[in-house]
């Protein structure tokens, strides 16, 4: 398939992209193009009237296993606490079907808001065993021709103080697991926790990806350990580590420091704008505390810093609609990124950002912001002059295209009845 007349970001002028056995096989300037479009006339050939081309959303964060458990049991007091005593609950009566369920209508509905990569943790515990691994194994291959999608084994409950764990992780990345999670916060002995996630990563080959530090005090800092951890065994590149609220607790030196360490380390960061909002500062009776990790400060400091949507109307969140667009207002918002620059800037960390954490890329600033000839052909396309107008618009693509294909498609304006008054 060809699409022709097509702007890109950062670039001057008209472009034609040439899919093809799913890939972009070519870019050529618009004058240029004509000449390919008629020794390729064999291609479907889209007429794109100047909308804008991105790549599309890789969605790094989620947790699609619970997803739309609020409409089961919702968390009334709001807390993380409450969210973790439901979650529990709702665990024991969960099966592989009703899992399945939720993470293909989560992928369809991210889908949908342009996102054609993503990344979800699944509940490894004594409770759920490995009920969301099978789930996530059965939905990634349903889904592999529209979502590309990733699975963590996550120990939710902690690894030390949870006999079988160990076992259960170790079997879910022979199942097919992607990569392994951990929570080191949530377990009675945080360092031996971080050892046994990292050997396991070893073991399979696979990255690691960590809930690190979701709390408002200072003193809670396993951030640290993930570091020196992540320096003995040369995991540089590999390593994500999300939440991270206490970092924004610490004082400036001190989180200036915490900050090189991080960036020296190669540890990718994830921020969870709705989520974080939503739970952190809950205690602070004066001047309540956003809890974002400190975003500016990390990217001003070469730090990879990524986003997602962590929970889709659950427990934890009542919130959440799998829209990275959504996500990037709030971050935009929350992170104080409203600058010209700053909000493409937040476009750039849930598409070129999140692709370099993905793929284990040490240097995000390796990838172009626009789509590039040799990428897969999964990119979006808007009614919109801009990346920054796409986070203040709040826009919808007009087409997602996987793979060369459209695979969504909207009307491109908004019909309004002449007799509105």
């Amino acid at each position: 398939m060809i699409f022709k007349n097509a702007r890109l970001v950062g670039k001057e002028g008209r472009w034609t992209i040439v899919c093809e056995s799913g890939k972009i096989k070519a870019i050529h300037q618009e004058n240029d193009g004509s000449s390919h479009l008629n020794s390729e006339n064999s291609h479907s050939v889209v007429d794109l009237e100047g909308q804008l081309v991105t790549r599309s959303f890789a969605d790094v964060h989620m947790h699609l296993d619970k997803a739309y458990n609020s409409e089961v049991k919702p968390n009334q007091s709001g807390t993380l606490g409450e969210a973790i005593e439901i979650g529990q609950a709702l665990k024991e009566e969960t099966d592989v079907a009703s899992v399945y369920e939720k993470m293909l209508r989560g992928a369809r509905q991210a889908l949908v808001h342009g996102t054609t990569r993503l990344r979800t943790h699944v509940d490894v515990d004594p409770i759920a065993r490995l009920t969301g691994v099978e789930a996530g194994v059965k939905a990634r291959e349903a889904l592999a021709d529209w979502v590309q999608m990733e699975i963590v084994a996550f120990p939710q409950e902690g690894i030390t103080g949870e006999p079988g764990v160990f076992e259960l992780l170790d079997e879910s990345l022979r199942m097919g697991c992607d990569a392994i999670g951990g929570i080191p916060a949530n377990d009675p002995d945080p360092r031996t926790h971080i050892e046994k996630v990292f050997d396991l990563a070893e073991k399979h080959a696979v990255p690691v990806d960590m809930h690190v530090d979701e709390s408002d005090d200072p003193n809670d800092l396993t951030l640290l350990d993930c570091i020196d951890v992540t320096n003995e065994r040369g995991f540089g590149g590999r390593v994500a580590a999300a939440h991270c609220c206490s970092l924004s607790a610490q004082e400036p030196q001190r989180r200036q420091s915490i900050i090189e360490q991080v960036a020296d380390a190669g540890i990718h960061m994830i921020t969870l704008p709705s989520t974080n909002l939503y739970l952190q500062g809950r205690d602070d009776a004066v001047n309540p505390r956003r809890g974002l990790m400190p975003v500016k400060e990390l990217l001003a400091s070469g730090v990879n810093v990524t986003y997602g949507s962590d929970n889709v109307r659950d427990p934890f969140n009542p919130f959440g609609n799998a829209n990275m667009v959504e996500g990037a207002l709030i971050l935009a918002h929350a992170g104080h990124m409203g600058g010209r620059e700053e909000i493409a800037q937040v476009f750039d960390m849930g598409t070129r950002r999140s692709v370099a954490l993905l793929d284990s890329l040490g240097d995000a600033d390796s990838l172009v912001s626009h789509v590039n000839e040799g990428d897969r052909a999964d990119f979006l396309v808007w009614d919109a002059p801009s990346s920054q107008a796409i986070v203040v618009n709040q826009a919808r693509p007009r087409f997602v295209v996987v793979a060369g294909n459209i695979v969504v498609e909207r009307e491109a304006k908004v019909k309004v009845s002449e007799d509105l008054p």
